[in-house]
């Protein structure tokens, strides 16, 4: 719980401005994600869901290797809520339907 506390505080101080304060951004949150996911699983929803319009919203603004990394950074998550025994739940479809984005922006790269 002190790890959320510490992403949720250096996400205060990081704006989305330019796309690398966007890409920091986007690995707090993904951090903040993973140390409620260890935590507790119900206070990860809204980060995801932030995470996922936040996504969409500028999603042309990442560069690939950026993406790969931001696509590694959900297969932690996915590892840890299989740990857990949470591969059929609701917020673990959640992920990958937020992963499924990043990897079809990834994809369809020129």
């Amino acid at each position: 719980f002190l790890a959320a506390e510490q992403y949720r505080k250096a996400l205060s101080y990081v704006s989305a401005g330019d796309a690398g304060h966007l890409f920091l951004r986007c690995i707090l949150t993904l951090d903040l994600i993973q140390a409620l996911v260890e935590s507790d699983r119900l206070q990860a929803e809204a980060p995801l869901k932030e995470f996922g319009a936040a996504f969409k919203a500028n999603s042309g603004r990442f560069t690939d290797s950026q993406l790969a990394f931001l696509m590694r950074r959900f297969q932690l998550i996915r590892v840890s809520l299989f740990k857990l025994g949470l591969k059929n739940s609701q917020f673990y479809k959640e992920l990958d339907s937020v992963y499924d984005q990043v990897k079809d922006t990834r994809r369809t790269r020129p």
